[in-house]
């Protein structure tokens, strides 16, 4: 006799969730697996927005010169 496949998920935060609940929804048993509350880590923080807006890739090269363009946009809005 087979048992059902089970599946962990480490993370508890809106991706682990979500990926948790996506595998129930097909049928797997899923364990959620985290050292703190659901919510309570990383995700608690940006309240579990994904913002395509606010992406920028710092890691290229060059972006340190776009600094004082970014510091000053909030403020003026146009430079």
């Amino acid at each position: 006799m087979q048992s059902e496949a089970q599946t962990v998920v480490v993370g508890a935060g809106i991706v682990g969730i979500c990926t948790a609940l996506y595998l129930q929804d097909k049928g797997r048993q899923v364990t959620l697996v985290d050292r703190l509350a659901p919510g309570d880590g990383t995700s608690s923080g940006n309240a579990g927005i994904i913002s395509v807006g606010s992406v920028h890739p710092e890691a290229m090269p060059g972006a340190w010169k776009e600094i004082p363009h970014m510091l000053l946009l909030p403020i003026f809005g146009w430079v």
